[in-house]
């Protein structure tokens, strides 16, 4: 891409503003993706959910409850929200066992984001 003078300078100018640091990304209340704050919970060291995830699925017998696939990469599913619905979290009959890619599609994403 070709660059102008103006903008160069322009550039140069805002990160010497920011003390040559890369400009700040926008953070909590602002970021676009927000929704509400966090639960207090990181699922992956939350041994309880752990516990939860797999007696979801030893219940669904390791099978993805909408290809059937078996065995392959899974996941645990909440049916109602993990964030709405707290009381529900390690309820095994609000999980099903899913694979990666059909839960992928129920969330309506393509390829892994997180």
């Amino acid at each position: 891409m070709f660059q102008t003078i103006e903008y160069r300078e322009k550039k140069r100018q805002i990160s010497l503003l920011n003390g040559n640091k890369p400009p700040i990304s926008p953070r909590g209340e602002n970021h676009w993706n927000w929704k509400g704050g966090m639960s207090g919970h990181n699922r992956g060291q939350d041994t309880e959910f752990c516990k939860w995830r797999k007696a979801v699925f030893s219940k669904d017998d390791y099978t993805c409850q909408i290809c059937g696939v078996r065995g392959k990469k899974l996941s645990g599913h909440h049916i109602k929200e993990w964030a709405k619905y707290p009381e529900l979290r390690y309820d095994i009959n609000n999980g099903q066992c899913l694979c990666y890619k059909c839960h992928m599609k129920l969330h309506g994403l393509t390829k892994k984001t997180a």
